[in-house]
């Protein structure tokens, strides 16, 4: 069989073959993990930064997510030797590609621009979607807020329902002052406050 290793002149390792079990072994333990990762990374980070309500944890966010993305290159550059990771930068795939005419070369280059075209329109897709359909953090409705609300909004009631300064006779609720809620007469009681009968005279 094909020798699975290369090694060139200046001690350059490369590796030409792979054998069906360590193709295996690769996608299982190494690339499907970091497929799961990322997409796991990319939900969470999505919900993470759509519940972010100022400019200022909005950048420490951002901060925690570069973080996090880049901890295991973190962790491998702080526990492994010098000599180990030198040895793994040295290892470099071997890829014969045949020669490429002038119209190959011109199709590779509308290809490249293509493809970061295409990433673009895909970042504004996704940021489309998931903000119309997919994200669970902010109301896409008012009705979606009013049913986890509505303890505080009759603390809002006003005080008294009808009430017209315009009144002919001003027989209309003389007596009730319409501004505030139950909530704010409760405050009015406190030092410091007008009490609630000293607005009665309102008209």
């Amino acid at each position: 069989g094909h020798e699975m290793l290369r090694i060139d002149g200046s001690g350059t390792i490369c590796i030409v073959a792979l054998t069906p079990r360590t193709r295996l072994l690769l996608g299982g333990v190494v690339c499907l993990p970091k497929i799961v990762i990322s997409i796991f990374l990319l939900v969470l980070g999505c919900k993470w930064l759509s519940a972010t309500t100022s400019f200022e944890a909005l950048v420490m966010n951002t901060m925690a997510m570069e973080f996090v993305l880049h901890v295991d290159e973190l962790l491998y550059e702080a526990f492994l030797p010098v000599a180990y990771r030198r040895q793994v930068a040295d290892i470099n795939f071997f890829r014969r590609h045949p020669p490429k005419g002038l119209k190959e070369l011109e199709l590779e280059e509308f290809m490249s621009y293509a493809k970061s075209a295409s990433y673009l329109v895909l970042g504004f897709a996704l940021v489309f979607l998931w903000s119309e359909y997919l994200q669970s953090v902010l109301p896409r409705d008012i009705s979606d807020v009013k049913q986890h609300c509505q303890v505080y909004l009759r603390t809002l009631a006003p005080i008294c329902a009808r009430y017209s300064v315009f009144a002919i006779g001003g027989s209309q609720s003389s007596g009730c002052y319409p501004f505030g809620g139950a909530k704010d007469a409760l405050e009015t009681q406190a030092p410091g406050h007008l009490q609630h009968s000293q607005f009665r005279t309102v008209r």
